[in-house]
């Protein structure tokens, strides 16, 4: 089977890139900006690179070539008003409640700017807003194009005068980038959600907030971004209540419950090596049963479980709403491996339930202590798999000491209101409160895994190409549409169907 190489994903990004800047030299300032978005996604989907200087000087262009009367505009500050981007209004999605909280904390004036606004999807942050007085939401207005919509969200802040502006930014928000390049005299937060991924987002901001000791290694080494501006607060999860679910009674009764999910491409990978831990751990103890919660591609899990004759053992359940309800029903967390998932393993964590992770030696800068055991020294942690298994055999069969590792994590996580003074402080004095440690990261062993991921059953970076680029990636991608046939064969019965979407399709130029 024809793979990828990084060749190949070179010469993508560069057209792409070079689509956007002729784009630009022809005023079509709507697709170049389309197409950097486009080419920050390509590098995401390989981080092969974490930044991209070239890019951040187009959109700085784009930025006075559309506000070309208004670019660098003295705006004076109005003490106490911030302004909060956010890309992805969502309830429990991103650290939107967590810096929003933050904020309304400080007593401040906020102008709260959602790129997608769907209230179906934001009900406990619209509740949240709506209880404070002195906030403003600014919502998207349909039908406008990157242009108009930088212009009327430009003239919004202005007439705000904010003292600070936060952006929490998708990795390719080009769109957001470009616009907020015309404020460089007021000072800028980017709220850094994918410290393993490429940014876009240097040129327009002055400091990078980063949740863990990896992303400021990154900011560092990758992005070049000074180490008085690199700025580390930790966060917390968001809990909701609701009813529990339940689980199926009748082999859950009298089980010890191990927990684990999360998306399923977090488990394939590394010779299965999650595999082979589940599997060890259910065949050593007898009293165990391990629920799966997770997301996507579940097929290759369901027939590990088939083989081995282990449907008594393994259980898969879809994503729940009830997650905070599943894991106080449950005694311990098992971390995802090869892609580890933080977010799971702070609900155990404030659940008081201890985590279980394995990971490889060289791979420290991906251990999971890093999103939970915030200036502590707790081991969670595995390089070795008859360690791993010695301490689940400790945890499955004595319940006082699983209790008492449990405590020792829920008293390591960051709470709400240490969350919100550090967040203070870091406003007040610009600089950390507690220490980052610069530490040894792998880029080469990154991206090769990514590029793995994209080769295996991972289909979005060819859906993309084909997306964006319709029936004139066949001219542009020639050896992407090749290995993405398998997702055009529905569209391929006939030649004359080729032949007429070409017709139809507008040239990418």
């Amino acid at each position: 089977m024809t793979k990828l190489t990084k060749s190949d994903i070179l010469r993508v990004y560069q057209k792409i890139k070079q689509l956007a800047v002729k784009s630009y030299g022809k005023e079509d300032y709507n697709n170049s900006i389309k197409y950097i978005s486009i080419a920050a996604r390509v590098a995401v989907y390989f981080n092969w690179i974490y930044s991209d200087e070239e890019l951040e000087c187009l959109t700085n262009k784009l930025s006075k070539s559309i506000l070309t009367d208004h670019w660098g505009k003295n705006i004076p500050g109005t003490k106490g008003r911030y302004v909060f981007y956010d890309f992805r209004a969502v309830d429990n999605v991103c650290l939107t409640q967590q810096y929003l909280r933050a904020l309304i904390a400080t007593d401040a004036e906020i102008l709260y700017i959602p790129e997608v606004w769907n209230p179906a999807k934001a009900q406990s942050i619209i509740s949240e807003l709506s209880a404070y007085p002195k906030i403003t939401i600014i919502k998207p207005t349909p039908g406008l194009n990157y242009t108009e919509k930088i212009k009327q969200l430009f003239k919004e802040i202005c007439n705000f005068a904010p003292e600070k502006i936060f952006l929490q930014l998708a990795p390719w928000s080009a769109f957001a980038v470009t616009l907020f390049n015309a404020f460089p005299g007021i000072t800028k937060y980017y709220i850094d959600l994918n410290d393993h991924s490429f940014n876009l987002g240097t040129s327009c901001t002055d400091y990078t907030i980063e949740f863990r000791h990896r992303g400021c290694t990154v900011a560092m080494e990758k992005r070049q971004i000074p180490e008085n501006k690199i700025l580390y607060l930790p966060y917390y999860p968001i809990i909701s209540q609701r009813e529990f679910a339940g689980f199926p009674k009748s082999v859950t009764k009298d089980k010890v419950i191990l927990l684990s999910g999360g998306s399923f491409y977090k488990i394939y990978g590394d010779n299965d090596t999650y595999f082979k831990i589940v599997k060890r751990l259910v065949q050593e103890n007898s009293n165990l049963l391990i629920i799966y919660v997770g997301i996507g591609y579940d097929t290759k899990f369901k027939q590990f479980i088939k083989d081995n004759k282990l449907n008594d053992r393994i259980i898969i359940l879809n994503f729940r709403k009830d997650i905070n309800e599943v894991f106080q029903h449950c005694d311990i967390y098992l971390a995802t491996y090869p892609f580890g998932g933080g977010l799971m393993c702070q609900y155990a964590a404030v659940n008081g339930k201890p985590v279980l992770a394995y990971n490889r030696p060289e791979k420290k800068s991906d251990f999971i202590e890093s999103v939970i055991c915030d200036q502590t020294d707790i081991k969670i942690t595995y390089t070795n798999l008859d360690e791993l298994a010695a301490e689940a055999k400790k945890l499955i069969h004595d319940e006082n000491y699983r209790y008492q590792k449990g405590l020792l994590l829920k008293n390591a996580i960051l709470t709400p209101e240490q969350f919100n003074k550090r967040f203070q402080s870091l406003l007040i004095a610009g600089h950390n409160e507690f220490p980052y440690s610069k530490i040894d990261i792998d880029y080469d062993a990154f991206f090769d895994k990514y590029l793995e991921r994209q080769n295996g059953r991972s289909k979005t970076f060819k859906t993309l190409i084909l997306s964006k680029f319709k029936w004139w990636a066949l001219f542009l991608f020639p050896k992407i549409v090749y290995v993405s046939l398998p997702l055009l064969i529905p569209f391929l019965k006939s030649p004359k169907i080729i032949l007429r979407k070409l017709k139809e399709s507008t040239i990418v130029d």
